[in-house]
């Protein structure tokens, strides 16, 4: 990307991105992961800090801070899936370096009280936003309360380039330290010297990306409020019926409309209500079930990282436990929302007919 001479297709998303979402700079990277691990080295975590993260989310959450030498300290979600805030409190301590934030399946997270507590006692706020593009907390893009937003632009987000990631921020110093992390080469081009200046050179990464992805995400940014507006309406179709079964974030309205998820009083009535769901195409799954999303299933990776056993599998029997009541359809901006309504319509004649089922 860093060969053309004028303004290129890279250098338009991020500029755009910056101005949809309120950041000053944005900085297009290869993946989600990297655009942690980018903001993470941007804001000088290295070996023996610590970093606060939520036990509900994906392992590319740690997986950034173990790349930095620091340590992932887990803490555990509300029933909103944010911090739960005491825990949070209790596990800060003066070696807390950074507190990442994660807004899962759409939702915000509780992110001003997050915020609060880290203002309070300066410490550095990340927001990771790989799951939660378009949404935002009382009219405030999630991504924009911490030092940097982190977006993922995989294959299964609602913007895409096939694999990639963008992180934005509104601190002129640390975009620059960010850049110079993601692709070391760069201070020396010599197209980005007035952007550089004479700033001490940093030892970073290769997490560049290319024009062809610059362009695809042109086209794709276009699409965002159009797909999220849809999806919103698909879940008000669900929210009119089933709002007292359903779990909704720190902002229900910010949300961004990728999920729904219907919390069961016992895990036994689970089972059978996914048989039928599947019978009529409605693919719930448990949010416990994917490989990868709750630290129950990657606390080993962070123990092996360490060298010692500082998590075991007992930490996170009770909140695994309440996790495994959740179940979540993730909605397709691909079907009307006329296939959703006689959908919602069967849904809502199965729980009238089936107390065995119902949340």
């Amino acid at each position: 990307r860093y060969q053309a001479d004028g303004y290129s297709e890279c250098d338009l998303f991020e500029s755009t991105f910056s101005e949809k979402f309120g950041f000053k700079k944005s900085l297009l990277v290869n993946s989600g992961t990297n655009a942690l691990l980018a903001a993470l080295l941007a804001l000088g975590v290295q070996e023996g800090d610590e970093v606060i993260i939520p036990t509900y989310t994906f392992v590319a959450t740690a997986n950034a801070v173990m790349l930095c030498g620091a340590i992932p300290i887990l803490v555990k979600v509300n029933d909103q899936f944010g911090f739960d805030l005491q825990d949070l409190t209790e596990k800060i301590t003066s070696r807390t370096k950074c507190i990442i934030a994660v807004h899962m399946d759409g939702l915000s997270s509780n992110i001003r009280e997050t915020k609060e507590i880290a203002d309070r006692l300066k410490i550095d706020l990340i927001e990771d936003v790989a799951q939660a593009m378009g949404a935002y907390n009382k009219n405030q893009a999630l991504g924009t309360f911490g030092k940097f937003g982190c977006y993922s632009l995989n294959e299964n987000k609602l913007l895409t380039c096939g694999e990639g990631g963008i992180l934005g921020t509104s601190d002129e110093d640390l975009f620059l330290a960010a850049h110079a992390y993601h692709d070391t080469p760069s201070q020396f081009a010599p197209n980005r010297k007035n952007i550089f200046g004479s700033r001490p050179l940093i030892l970073g990464h290769s997490m560049r990306v290319s024009e062809i992805q610059g362009a695809i995400m042109n086209v794709q940014i276009k699409k965002l409020d159009t797909t999220v507006e849809k999806l919103k309406a698909i879940k008000q179709l669900f929210t009119e019926f089933f709002s007292d079964k359903m779990i909704f974030g720190d902002c229900p309205e910010g949300d961004s409309g990728t999920a729904v998820h219907f919390r069961f009083k016992e895990t036994n009535q689970i089972k059978k209500f996914l048989n039928w769901a599947h019978e009529e195409k409605l693919y719930f799954h448990p949010i416990i079930s994917r490989p990868a999303h709750h630290a129950s299933q990657w606390f080993g990776l962070i123990n092996q990282f360490l060298g010692f056993n500082k998590y075991n599998s007992i930490d996170f029997i009770e909140e695994r436990m309440q996790l495994s009541k959740i179940i979540k359809l993730d909605l397709n901006s691909k079907m009307s929302v006329a296939d959703y309504e006689n959908k919602v319509m069967a849904l809502r004649k199965k729980f009238r007919s089936d107390n065995e089922i119902q949340p």
